[in-house]
């Protein structure tokens, strides 16, 4: 079986898993089927770390849709395509191990429920898994009904999700580097002149302008959602938003400075006014506004993480992670400074670490394309035209 076959089989397989990891946090939110505990926020910790959703969802999803694009006979079907491949497999990876980490916590420590007393704990958190065997112990929580069961029944099967989203992504690496050196065995690449015409520039600008569309979208997506924490206008209304999302870095970085740079990369890759030397000689000048755009959504970005979000602390509005000597991104004990909005910090890194990623993924692809313009303006695009008269 060729690479590119494997490719589209990896990608078919990642789909349901990637569903099946989007609906279980979705789920976890929801204990005894019931909404009201969501609202009152007496949801277990490692729901809120959305693990299921960005790592297992959105960060498998979209290395997804780029390996399956590898695997049909189009722009991303040849050795510069593969080559992506690896780079988005990788952040497949990276967003599997996060989704297994946070089900295997989830697990581990057990449900956040109402005990004896009337108090909201995690009355398993330091039993070492004994809780897992011990059925008497559940009776611990009184309130979610179920919430042992459901929790862990829900985790394990995020935890089996996302061993085989690491376990496909892992082989879509290797895989993607047998393409890149073998070429995608795609029946248009049987004969080593068709092979050659598929791995032009003009291709792999096509291949670009593609899988940046999505990027755009999502940092644009991602920007727009960081105004509205818990999900409410108010605290847009009243200016009560994180100093960082105001840069936004998403919006006008990730967003329009990467969007109309993919528009005429795409261009470039089409047989039309922008498919030869010169349009890949403009391309290098677009490329490098996206580079830049990319790189300010990325440092936005950082300082969103680093700063942490702007938050009610007592009587006072202020950034309390801000000068702190421990970072507390590790440390989810000093979450808890923030009275307001509700799990803002786990909101702010939850979209800021997603713009990180896109931004990164961005500049990787906008900083290429400028090779392969450099390339194409010395060489031609090789689109059908070119190859027609040669």
């Amino acid at each position: 079986m060729c690479t590119g076959k494997c490719s589209l089989f990896i990608a078919i397989t990642l789909y349901p898993l990637v569903l099946l990891s989007i609906l279980c946090n979705i789920l976890l939110f929801f204990p005894d089927w019931s909404t009201k505990y969501a609202k009152e926020g007496h949801i277990t910790e490692e729901v809120k770390y959305m693990g299921g959703f960005i790592g297992g969802g959105v960060l498998v999803l979209i290395p997804a849709l780029y390996i399956h694009l590898t695997g049909e006979q189009g722009c991303c079907a040849n050795r510069f395509g593969m080559f992506f491949s690896i780079i988005f497999a990788a952040v497949g990876v990276a967003g599997a191990v996060y989704s297994f980490i946070v089900a295997l916590l989830g697990f581990s420590n057990g449900p956040f429920c109402k005990v004896s007393g009337g108090a909201w704990e995690t009355p398993f958190k330091d039993s070492n898994l004994t809780h897992v065997t011990s059925f008497a112990s559940w009776t611990h929580c009184l309130e979610p009904k179920n919430v042992v069961q459901f929790n862990m029944g829900l985790f394990i099967t995020l935890m089996v999700a996302s061993v085989l989203q690491g376990l496909l992504c892992a082989s879509q690496v290797i895989n993607g580097l047998i393409g890149c050196i073998c070429g995608t065995c795609n029946n248009k690449q049987r004969k080593f002149f068709q092979q050659l015409a598929n791995m032009c520039t003009g291709k792999c600008a096509l291949c670009i302008a593609v899988t940046l569309y999505p990027l755009a979208l999502i940092s644009i997506i991602c920007n727009i959602v960081l105004f509205f924490p818990d999900g409410d206008v108010k605290y847009s209304k009243d200016g009560h938003i994180t100093e960082e999302v105001k840069y936004m870095g998403g919006l006008i970085g990730g967003g329009i400075m990467v969007l109309l740079p993919a528009l005429h990369i795409h261009l470039t890759g089409k047989q039309g006014c922008c498919g030869n030397r010169c349009g890949m000689f403009l391309s290098i000048a677009f490329a490098a506004v996206g580079v830049v755009g990319a790189l300010y959504s990325f440092i936005v970005a950082v300082l969103g993480l680093q700063n942490g979000p702007l938050c009610r602390q007592l009587l006072f509005w202020t950034t309390p992670f801000k000068d702190s000597e421990t970072s507390y991104l590790g440390d989810s004990s000093q979450w808890s400074k923030c009275l307001e909005p509700e799990n803002i910090v786990q909101f702010n890194i939850g979209l800021f670490s997603t713009l990180l990623v896109a931004s990164s993924l961005e500049l990787i692809l906008c900083a290429i394309q400028m090779i392969n313009g450099l390339f194409g303006c010395l060489c031609g695009t090789c689109n059908k035209k070119d190859t027609e008269m040669i």
